[in-house]
């Protein structure tokens, strides 16, 4: 029999090897693993950095625009290294932030919006309406549009737009030119505070135009972490990954803990991911719902290699399963 070229996989220490899905009882442990990873959130200080630079544009801009507009920021990195998580995490800060006030919710506070491949520029704005759940979003020209915007931010209270995947801005038929003229507008009229977020082709939306560049000022970045020395970045890894370890034994999600954090396990984690902890996140929260479909006790190193192997290396983070052992 041919050698596997990615290794002696690790055998599986509790549970099935194969998930039972017939099974309604395998149904129900995913159902629930599935639930209790999206709810951990562990803190990590590069993440908190930009967070707090976003808390403090929208600080700054809670006046209105100052003379000559507002300006903006831009988040352009690999895909799946938490930006989405992060900027998202400014809703439920402020929330909590308004609930320890003893005011009301405010559902409008921050608008997200998520673009597709289809989007054009009319489409934006268009979104950004219903969000604000205009009954009239699908009416008017592109300058009505953002007239309505104008008013429904005054009205709702909204404080920011936030808008993901804006690599999709260069597709589906639109002139860069045009789109990043028109966010120039948007933010020369003061109609809201912008932060625009896409992948590494976002970049080249931002930079198309010096002068819209010029108005987000330096780039938020979530930079991956160097974890082969004693560093700080090192240190920021370890505790991200035991702090999720912590998480789920705290939820009582596995019979005992996984011990992500022993040295062997960074090591690989480390590799798999590139370094970027939003990666780590979703390599641990995949193989936390794969252990519990099997039925195992806690997260081994047999599901993180399963996880590697359909996720990581098809998504190009990884060329190698780190939790196999070497052909010899």
């Amino acid at each position: 029999m041919a050698k596997d070229p990615l290794g002696k996989r690790p055998r599986p220490l509790t549970g099935r090897r194969f998930a039972d899905y017939a099974d309604q009882e395998t149904q129900l442990r995913e159902a629930k693993m599935r639930k209790v990873v999206k709810s951990i959130w562990v803190e990590h200080p590069p993440q908190a950095n930009v967070i707090g630079r976003i808390l403090a544009y929208r600080f700054a801009t809670l006046e209105g625009a100052e003379i000559g507009g507002q300006d903006g920021l831009c988040f352009s990195q690999d895909s799946q290294i938490g930006k989405t998580a992060t900027v998202t995490r400014v809703k439920h800060i402020l929330a909590e932030e308004r609930a320890a006030r003893g005011e009301l919710p405010n559902p409008y506070q921050i608008i997200v919006v998520g673009l597709d491949q289809k989007t054009s520029l009319k489409s934006v704005l268009q979104d950004v309406l219903i969000q604000m759940e205009d009954p009239d979003w699908d009416y008017g020209t592109e300058k009505q549009l953002r007239q309505r915007i104008r008013r429904f931010v005054k009205r709702l209270g909204v404080e920011l737009i936030i808008i993901d995947e804006c690599q999709h801005l260069q597709k589906g038929g639109n002139d860069v030119a045009d789109v990043t003229d028109a966010f120039k507008r948007f933010l020369d009229m003061g109609i809201a505070p912008l932060v625009l977020v896409g992948n590494l082709d976002a970049k080249r939306v931002f930079d198309r135009n010096p002068q819209f560049r010029a108005r987000l000022g330096l780039p938020l970045t979530l930079p991956a972490l160097d974890v082969k020395k004693r560093t700080a970045d090192a240190v920021h890894f370890r505790n991200f990954v035991m702090g999720f370890d912590a998480a789920l034994a705290q939820l009582e999600a596995f019979g005992k803990t996984s011990d992500l954090s022993a040295p062997a396990m960074l090591d690989a984690l480390q590799e798999a991911s590139g370094g970027y902890f939003g990666r780590v996140a979703r390599i641990i929260q995949n193989a936390a719902i794969h252990a519990a479909a099997r039925g195992a006790q806690f997260i081994e190193a047999y599901d993180l290699s399963c996880v590697v192997r359909d996720y990581a290396i098809p998504a190009g983070w990884v060329g190698d399963d780190p939790f196999s052992t070497p052909n010899v």
